[in-house]
């Protein structure tokens, strides 16, 4: 009988799944080793095979939220139970699968349809309706903790900019690079922006080109003479038209810039040193305005659905038309009427409404 019991707790094939938010703990912190060993032990104690290509991870490569659905650990985990490769799936606490009720119960309903039991090392709770109720309590918990943490972090970054400090969220503007001061705990923080010499040039080449041709052709050019683009690709069009368009290069580098017509909250503006001068700045906004406005190389005149192409100005603010489709649906538009495109360029927002294309 106790063979019989060994062999069985032995046929158990287990996986294990670990996550941290962030790449930096996943790469510099203890949190994903903690919780490897912790897994393996319990894995050990309880006789189970926690084979080394079913263990998966989050967080050591990117950021991966708990919030976050498309994770490539999660993913790759999920593939396996579906392939019927374990039967138990050990994750270290419920936080760790997910920091919101409906992701948590949904990826363990779709372990249940592959029949897979999930277990928790600090959630000791059975497949009972008591413990689904302490399992839901303690996600919703999870997720109220998440949504504290992100208003917490959303306050503080508000607070740094207000002190004329740059947020350092993600990578530094093309063209510059961060500056960083020196904590009393040892640590650092981003405060600033400094031009970077290589691709500050660049950057003021691109502005210099611009009143003279297109972002395709800029794109085309800088490609040609094999000049690297801000991650390490190709130039594109748009990433050109993106980076014109950024008023950090005449040193006003903006947190909570709304860019669509819902988004609220501040705007603040923080100083750095600028690359190029606002005239040349305008003259750049005002060519990219031109060659949207006018009328670019098409087929014949009659094939074209937009009649008054390049024809039509504004009767509130006097700015060109331009075209626009939504789903089918054929409207001219005023560049200003969207917020987002009118704080860019430093305009009012126009109050006139898309009109239809037929009626004209």
């Amino acid at each position: 009988m106790v063979t019989e019991i060994a062999q069985e707790r032995a046929a158990v094939i287990a996986a294990s799944y670990e996550r941290v938010s962030t790449r930096k703990q996943g790469q510099h912190g203890y949190s994903l080793a903690t919780q490897h060993q912790s897994l393996d032990d319990f894995a050990s104690a309880n006789g189970w095979a926690l084979p080394e290509h079913l263990r998966c991870r989050d967080g050591e490569d990117a950021d991966a939220s708990g919030a976050d659905w498309d994770l490539p650990g999660l993913t790759a985990m999920l593939d396996a139970a579906r392939r019927r490769e374990f039967g138990v799936l050990i994750v270290p606490d419920l936080d760790r699968l997910a920091r919101s009720l409906a992701k948590g119960l949904v990826v363990q309903e779709q372990l249940k349809r592959y029949g897979c039991r999930t277990v928790f090392l600090r959630v000791p709770t059975d497949d009972t309706p008591e413990g689904d109720l302490l399992k839901n309590q303690l996600l919703t918990f999870a997720q109220y903790e998440r949504d504290k943490t992100r208003l917490r972090t959303m306050l503080n970054k508000q607070t740094k900019a207000r002190l004329g400090e740059v947020v350092g969220a993600g990578p530094a503007p093309y063209g510059y690079r961060y500056t960083t001061k020196r904590l009393t705990n040892g640590k650092t923080r981003v405060v600033g922006l400094n031009p970077d010499s290589t691709e500050s040039a660049i950057v003021a080449r691109i502005f210099s080109l611009l009143p003279h041709r297109s972002t395709v052709q800029i794109a085309d050019l800088l490609n040609g003479e094999g000049i690297p683009a801000p991650r390490g690709e190709r130039w594109l069009y748009g990433v050109i038209y993106n980076l014109a368009t950024s008023t950090v290069y005449t040193g006003t580098w903006v947190y909570g810039k709304p860019r669509t017509r819902s988004s609220s909250g501040p705007s603040i503006e923080v100083s750095v040193p600028p690359i190029v001068d606002q005239t040349t700045w305008d003259e750049a906004q005002a060519a990219l305005l031109r060659r949207h406005s006018v009328r670019r190389g098409r087929g014949a005149l009659e094939a074209d659905p937009y009649l008054c192409r390049g024809l039509l100005t504004c009767g509130h603010c006097g700015a060109h038309l331009r075209t626009l489709t939504n789903h089918g649906v054929r409207y001219y538009t005023c560049p200003w009427h969207s917020p987002a495109v009118a704080q860019r360029h430093g305009r009012s927002v126009c109050t006139l409404p898309a009109v239809h294309a037929v009626d004209l």
